[in-house]
């Protein structure tokens, strides 16, 4: 599931584990919902970015095709 480029130090995971158990007062099914909800929403923004990029790129290579007359 996790990339060589994605993945985090022991630490960092410990230390957003920490503060999202402190915001949730201690409550640890609330932590790791609002850590899933975090990282959904996070997933969705870069699907978001991709489409976006990728519809960018689609438009440029039409428009480049269209000035060389093809």
């Amino acid at each position: 599931m996790s990339t060589t480029a994605h993945k985090r130090a022991p630490r960092d995971i410990a230390g957003t584990a920490s503060a999202y158990l402190a915001r949730a007062r201690g409550d640890a099914v609330l932590a790791l919902h609002e850590a899933i909800c975090d990282a959904m929403w996070e997933r969705d923004l870069a699907q978001e970015r991709q489409q976006r990029l990728e519809q960018a790129v689609s438009h440029g290579y039409v428009r480049a095709a269209s000035a060389r007359g093809q």
